[in-house]
């Protein structure tokens, strides 16, 4: 039987859709660039839950998740990467501020590394997800930009 009075997951409640996040038990985490946040579905049913970082995120882009429970968005247009409870949504802390020009991909290992890739530049940076410290560039000399990143 089909819900009546909730919203599934698909385009008409999407402004644009830029990246998506799925944890293995939880909800399914969609980037909403044209609506700047992040929305969350259930991922058996697909019914909407809820609406994460309206106010703070500005151009939300590439999403990830560690297995600690946070996810991490890397937002274009302030140059950083916000750290939600992924439980909750509730905001947790930002880095990455000097050192990313319109970050458009990003991916969590399973130590909590945070690899960010950038529009504007060669290579993907790394960070430390509970920190923010930055540890450096890895895999530069791209000739052009990398825009998406996958971890096994």
């Amino acid at each position: 039987m089909r819900p009546t009075n909730a919203k599934r997951l698909r385009a008409t409640t999407l402004a644009l859709v830029c990246t998506i996040a799925i944890a293995r038990a939880g909800p399914i985490y969609v980037s909403d660039t044209g609506a700047g946040n992040v929305k969350v579905f259930d991922q058996y049913s697909g019914l909407y839950e809820g609406t994460w970082g309206s106010g703070f995120l500005i151009h939300p882009t590439g999403i990830g998740l560690d297995g600690q429970g946070d996810l991490f968005v890397a937002d274009a247009a302030s140059g950083e990467v916000f750290r939600l409870s992924a439980l909750t949504g509730a905001y947790e802390g930002q880095f990455g501020d000097g050192f990313l020009l319109n970050p458009n991909g990003l991916a969590v290992d399973a130590n909590g590394v945070v690899y960010v890739t950038t529009a504007n530049g060669p290579g993907v940076e790394r960070f430390n997800g509970l920190t923010g410290n930055y540890m450096g560039e890895i895999a530069t000399g791209f000739t052009q930009s990398p825009s998406g990143l996958a971890l096994d």
